[in-house]
C-alpha cells in the first residue's frame, strides 16, 4: 500500500513530502484563483484580472514541470524563474 504514496512523486522526480507540498500549494492558488472569480461576480469591479492570470501563471508552471522532469520548486518558494522554472504567484 505504501508503494502508492510513493510511485507517482518518484515519477516526476520527488519525494512524497515534496510532492505533497507542490501539490498543495497549487491546490490553494486554484482555489484562490476560484474565490477571486466568485467576489468578481458580485463585485465585478475587483480581481478583474485576478484569476486568469494566475490560471496562465499556473498553467505555465504546469507545462514547464512537465517539459522539464519537475525540477521546479517555484511553486513553494516564490523565487524568480530560471531556464528550467516558471514564475508563479499569489493573488493581489
Amino acid at each position: 500500500m505504501f508503494q502508492r504514496f510513493i510511485e507517482h512523486p518518484a515519477a516526476v522526480g520527488e519525494s512524497y513530502p515534496q510532492h505533497f507540498v507542490k501539490a498543495a500549494v497549487f491546490g490553494g492558488q486554484l482555489i484562490a484563483a476560484g474565490l477571486a472569480c466568485v467576489v468578481h461576480a458580485v463585485l465585478p469591479f475587483l480581481f478583474q484580472d485576478t484569476a486568469s492570470q494566475l490560471i496562465d501563471k499556473l498553467n505555465t508552471a504546469m507545462q514547464e514541470r512537465r517539459m522539464h522532469g519537475a525540477v521546479s520548486d517555484n511553486l513553494v518558494s516564490g523565487n524568480p524563474p530560471t531556464t528550467t522554472e516558471s514564475a508563479t504567484s499569489s493573488i493581489g
